[in-house]
Protein backbone atom coordinates (compact mmCIF):
# COMPACT_ATOMS: atom_id res chain seq x y z
CA UNK A 1 0.00 0.00 0.00
CA UNK A 2 2.79 2.42 0.91
CA UNK A 3 4.70 1.72 -2.31
CA UNK A 4 1.61 2.14 -4.51
CA UNK A 5 0.57 5.36 -2.76
CA UNK A 6 4.02 6.94 -3.01
CA UNK A 7 4.65 5.96 -6.64
CA UNK A 8 1.22 7.22 -7.67
CA UNK A 9 1.73 10.49 -5.80
CA UNK A 10 5.15 11.07 -7.35
CA UNK A 11 4.02 10.43 -10.93
CA UNK A 12 0.52 11.97 -10.77
CA UNK A 13 1.17 15.17 -8.85
CA UNK A 14 4.95 15.51 -8.74
CA UNK A 15 4.96 15.37 -4.95
CA UNK A 16 8.40 15.61 -3.39
CA UNK A 17 7.97 15.34 0.39
CA UNK A 18 6.17 12.67 2.35
CA UNK A 19 5.61 11.92 6.01
CA UNK A 20 4.61 8.39 7.05
CA UNK A 21 3.12 7.50 10.41
CA UNK A 22 2.25 4.01 11.58
CA UNK A 23 0.67 3.47 14.98
CA UNK A 24 -1.61 1.14 16.88
CA UNK A 25 -4.72 2.65 18.47
CA UNK A 26 -7.82 0.82 19.77
CA UNK A 27 -7.00 -2.53 18.16
CA UNK A 28 -6.36 -0.95 14.77
CA UNK A 29 -3.18 -0.26 12.85
CA UNK A 30 -3.31 3.28 11.46
CA UNK A 31 -1.23 4.20 8.41
CA UNK A 32 -1.08 7.90 7.62
CA UNK A 33 0.79 9.30 4.62
CA UNK A 34 1.07 13.07 4.22
CA UNK A 35 2.13 14.65 0.94
CA UNK A 36 3.18 18.19 0.08
CA UNK A 37 0.82 18.15 -2.92
CA UNK A 38 -2.75 17.09 -3.76
CA UNK A 39 -1.44 13.58 -4.36
CA UNK A 40 -4.26 11.51 -2.95
CA UNK A 41 -7.37 13.25 -4.31
CA UNK A 42 -7.65 10.72 -7.18
CA UNK A 43 -8.29 7.97 -4.62
CA UNK A 44 -11.72 9.49 -3.91
CA UNK A 45 -12.82 9.28 -7.53
CA UNK A 46 -14.80 6.24 -8.63
CA UNK A 47 -14.58 7.34 -12.28
CA UNK A 48 -11.04 8.62 -12.79
CA UNK A 49 -8.55 6.36 -11.02
CA UNK A 50 -5.36 4.57 -11.92
CA UNK A 51 -3.89 1.14 -11.26
CA UNK A 52 -2.40 2.29 -7.95
CA UNK A 53 -5.83 3.45 -6.77
CA UNK A 54 -7.32 0.12 -7.79
CA UNK A 55 -4.57 -1.84 -6.03
CA UNK A 56 -4.89 0.19 -2.82
CA UNK A 57 -8.68 -0.28 -2.80
CA UNK A 58 -8.31 -4.03 -3.37
CA UNK A 59 -5.83 -4.39 -0.49
CA UNK A 60 -7.97 -2.35 1.90
CA UNK A 61 -11.10 -4.30 0.96
CA UNK A 62 -9.34 -7.64 1.38
CA UNK A 63 -8.22 -6.71 4.90
CA UNK A 64 -11.49 -5.00 5.91
CA UNK A 65 -9.65 -1.70 6.27
CA UNK A 66 -11.04 1.80 5.92
CA UNK A 67 -9.54 4.32 3.50
CA UNK A 68 -9.89 8.09 3.79
CA UNK A 69 -8.25 11.00 2.02
CA UNK A 70 -8.09 14.61 3.11
CA UNK A 71 -7.14 17.80 1.26
CA UNK A 72 -5.56 20.44 3.48
CA UNK A 73 -5.87 24.21 3.11
CA UNK A 74 -2.17 24.55 2.28
CA UNK A 75 -2.49 22.33 -0.83
CA UNK A 76 -1.13 19.22 0.84
CA UNK A 77 -3.07 15.99 1.17
CA UNK A 78 -3.30 13.02 3.48
CA UNK A 79 -4.12 9.35 3.04
CA UNK A 80 -5.30 7.49 6.15
CA UNK A 81 -5.92 3.74 6.25
CA UNK A 82 -6.94 1.81 9.35
CA UNK A 83 -6.47 -1.95 9.44
CA UNK A 84 -8.26 -3.96 12.14
CA UNK A 85 -5.81 -6.08 14.12
CA UNK A 86 -6.49 -9.76 14.62
CA UNK A 87 -6.01 -11.49 17.95
CA UNK A 88 -3.20 -14.05 18.02
CA UNK A 89 -3.92 -17.32 19.78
Amino acid sequence: VIFEALISAIFKSEAQNFNLTLKEVKKKLWLSINSDNDSFNQLNSRINFDLASYTIRQITNKHHASLNTFDNDDGSSQLVISFPLMALN
